[in-house]
């Protein structure tokens, strides 16, 4: 284990106080443990490349990091970028030769734009707009569950879930209405009446039984709106006052004669 100490950022940085150093950089030291950066409230730059760094946590608090170099290190998970996401001032930012780059496969360089918001360049890259604007784009929110139910709560599968419950819910009456052959038609041409139907094929239900098949996938149905007006005996129209008249008249004559 190699800790990068305090005398060696003093004596190459040419300060006093390890809080006043700005820039350090040190590549190939086979360093492992760089925890002095979090006192170095005040550093911009740090060129750590090809040494043995395993986290990103130490550099949270450097809030004034525009530039970080960690080519060639032993990060292995891709989400160590958590640590640095309040870094508001990063714009640079080099991770390539990680273990955590080949893991994280082509989506790499989304994963830092979507956590990063700040970097414009990345791998000695720069980041385009066109860039920021897929790995937005592609970002997949986590899947919802119930804590108490694995079944995903999204709406449409409800949909489907329920659907599939009222298709196993039918009764077997109404299974064999719903068997329902089509009436043939033969096709009319003009000049022409259209001649009369041939009668219905053995076995294909009436009119009464169509009626029946609406009623039954009514009762069968969560909603029950859509037939109610068939069960209801038709209003009685209004005779006209005139023929009431003209009926009385007509009685009292013939009673008088």
């Amino acid at each position: 284990m190699t800790v990068l100490l305090e005398q060696m950022v003093l004596y190459l940085a040419k300060v006093h106080d390890v809080e006043r150093v700005v820039n350090i950089s040190f590549v190939n030291c086979g360093l492992t443990d760089v925890s002095i950066v979090q006192r170095m409230a005040k550093l911009e730059i740090a060129s750590l490349s090809v040494n043995g760094i395993t986290s990103l946590k130490v550099f949270a608090g450097c809030t004034m990091l525009k530039k970080l170099y960690l080519r060639s290190n032993k990060i292995e998970d891709i989400n160590e970028v958590e640590h640095i996401r309040n870094l508001l001032h990063l714009e640079d930012f080099t991770l390539e030769g990680n273990p955590c780059v080949k893991r994280a496969g082509p989506g790499y360089r989304g994963i830092l734009l979507r956590t990063l918001r700040t970097l414009k360049i990345i791998d000695t890259t720069q980041v385009t707009g066109e860039e920021v604007r897929n790995a937005l784009w592609n970002s997949n929110p986590p899947v919802m569950h119930d804590e108490h139910n694995e079944e995903s709560l999204n709406p449409f599968d409800a949909y489907h879930q329920s659907a599939q419950q009222m298709s196993c819910s039918a009764s077997p009456q109404v299974e064999q209405l719903v068997q329902v052959s089509p009436r043939p038609r033969r096709p009319f041409t003009a000049g022409q009446q259209e001649q009369e139907l041939s009668p219905d094929p053995p076995g294909t239900p009436s009119m009464g039984a169509a009626l029946r098949l609406t009623l039954a996938l009514a009762e069968t149905s969560p909603v029950r709106t859509t037939v109610k007006w068939a069960q209801q005996t038709r209003r009685p129209a209004r005779p006209c006052s005139l023929c009431a008249t003209t009926d009385a008249r007509r009685w009292t004559l013939a009673e008088t004669s």
